[in-house]
C-alpha cells in the first residue's frame, strides 16, 4: 500500500509511482466516489492534446488544406 500526507488547505501529492503506472499527467482530472462498501474511489479522466487524434482519420481523398478550410467554417469533413 502507498501513503501520502495531507498538507494543509487539504492538498495531497499523488506519488510517482502512480502517477506513472497510471500515465497520470498535470492537466488531468480527478473524480472522487465513495462506494456502496464505503470506500473511496478515484476515477482519473485524462485531457487529450493533438498527437492523441493523430492517424484517427485515414482517408485517401482527404485534403488537409480543404479540411482545415471547413474545420473554420465548421462544417463536415464528410
Amino acid at each position: 500500500m502507498i501513503e501520502t500526507k495531507i498538507y494543509k488547505g487539504y492538498k495531497l501529492t499523488i506519488p510517482a509511482e502512480l502517477r506513472k503506472k497510471l500515465n497520470i499527467n498535470e492537466d488531468d482530472t480527478v473524480k472522487w466516489n465513495i462506494n456502496e462498501k464505503g470506500k473511496l474511489e478515484l476515477d482519473i479522466e485524462t485531457t487529450k492534446n493533438l498527437m492523441d487524434f493523430a492517424g484517427m482519420i485515414s482517408d485517401d481523398t482527404l485534403d488537409s488544406v480543404e479540411a482545415k478550410k471547413k474545420a473554420s467554417r465548421g462544417e463536415s469533413f464528410k
